[in-house]
């Protein structure tokens, strides 16, 4: 099988070894608009560690991601990599990591794989690739996608992830979307400035900010 690699991706020698001593690989380096794995021109796949996962949801990059995967015509899947200790470290509840995941599979229909490691990752990429290649043999249509994601749900996907604060519902969720203009902007703001939506309190706004702010999980 043949991957691209997206160039940045070229730095994580451990990945890039796993990958080249697979006797059935052939590894190049590319620049790829979408992912960071294009296999066969069949599979696209985006990496993520825990820490970039958090970084992308905070500001707003993971779902504009999320779009260009879900409307590419290629069998599209995430695989989201790091320990039980990363979750830790990562500074955001499992309430708003579960949101999002929750949105990946369910509002964008990609698969979120896990691995432990880059050498997992590797054994990931070409499993998968192995599975849809196996598929493509046999089926005319292996792999139906969805229709394409519009980009007026990422407002959903935005509310979704509000949602998972502790005493934000529905109608929080709008206000505070409405009042701040992003997700950047909420996860920037003060204790304070989250008091001047309707509805939120002394107690609301403390346990949103160290929903964002705390520096261990669980």
């Amino acid at each position: 099988m043949t991957i691209l690699m997206d160039y940045r991706e070229a730095m994580n020698r451990q990945l890039v070894t796993a990958l080249r001593s697979h006797p059935r690989v052939e590894l190049e380096t590319a620049t790829l608009k979408t992912g960071d794995f294009l296999i066969d021109n069949i599979l696209l796949i985006e990496r993520k560690t825990f820490t970039d996962f958090v970084l992308s949801i905070k500001d707003g990059r993971l779902f504009r991601q999320a779009v260009r995967l879900a409307n590419a015509k290629k069998v599209a899947t995430m695989i989201l990599e790091g320990t039980s200790g990363d979750i830790k470290a990562i500074g955001m509840k499992r309430e708003a990591l579960q949101g999002a995941l929750i949105c990946l599979s369910l509002k964008f229909n990609l698969p979120v794989l896990r691995s432990m490691s880059p050498k997992e990752t590797a054994w990931l990429i070409v499993a998968a690739a192995g599975q849809c290649t196996s598929t493509r043999r046999t089926e005319k249509h292996p792999f139906p996608r969805p229709a394409p994601a519009k980009r007026t749900n990422i407002h959903q996907q935005q509310l979704f992830i509000l949602q998972g604060f502790p005493g934000i519902g529905p109608k929080r969720a709008k206000l505070l979307l409405k009042t701040f203009g992003s997700l950047k902007a909420i996860f920037s703001a003060d204790p304070s400035e989250f008091k001047k939506v309707g509805g939120i309190g002394n107690v609301t706004a403390e346990k949103i900010w160290e929903v964002i702010h705390s520096q261990r999980g669980g």
